[in-house]
């Protein structure tokens, strides 16, 4: 092992890590969830959900509800809304599968490497080489990051003795509510309320 060899292998490291970690924060349920609170806290507001929640209610169920159905609908739908990964370039859904409501775009992904993480990232791949060799080639990789002399990967900045890495991306989070679901809350709500012969038909 050779320090050329060592700073390739945290090349590789770092950028595989980065990458991993925006495919997960792009596309994995889990992180999408994180978004699920936004829709209550402003966003739903912030984005006149509440109109495009009632213009699809008359497209796709005639349903013309009223200001206090209309609230009540939108209360369930902040509720119950879903989540699914897209494209800041995406087409917002306005069918008769669902409605998106809004999208949070990821943006910046930023994603810590302590000296401990590569220490031990390199020791788990190369575990004849000994300690104070490894300690080495950590402060050489980093203290090469630091000083912008490392082009072939990820951009880097300092991270109180360990490194920073960043990478921008397109993706979002949008918030949508299924054709089952809007028909599900106006089943428990607004055609109750219809006499039988004015209830919208349902699809």
């Amino acid at each position: 092992m050779n320090q050329k060899q060592a700073h390739d292998f945290f090349v590789d490291y770092v950028n595989e890590t980065t990458e991993n970690t925006v495919e997960y924060e792009s596309t994995h349920v889990d992180a999408g969830n994180a978004y699920g609170h936004m829709l209550s806290e402003g966003a739903f507001d912030y984005y006149n959900c509440s109109d495009l929640c009632n213009e699809w209610l008359i497209e796709e169920f005639g349903a013309k509800l009223s200001k206090e159905d209309l609230e009540e609908f939108c209360e369930e739908m902040i509720q119950w809304h879903d989540l699914k990964s897209g494209h800041i370039f995406s087409t917002p859904q306005k069918s008769e599968s669902g409605l998106d409501l809004c999208s949070f775009p990821v943006g910046e992904c930023e994603i810590p490497f302590t000296q401990g993480d590569l220490f031990r990232a390199f020791k788990f791949e190369f575990p004849q080489e000994n300690e104070k060799s490894i300690k080495a080639y950590v402060e050489s990789f980093i203290e090469s990051a630091i000083s912008g002399n490392i082009t072939e990967a990820i951009c880097l900045s300092d991270n109180n003795g360990g490194l920073y890495a960043y990478e921008n991306t397109d993706a979002v989070w949008t918030a949508f509510v299924t054709h089952e679901t809007a028909k599900d809350a106006l089943l428990r709500g607004w055609l109750q309320k219809k006499p039988s012969g004015d209830q919208a038909a349902t699809k």
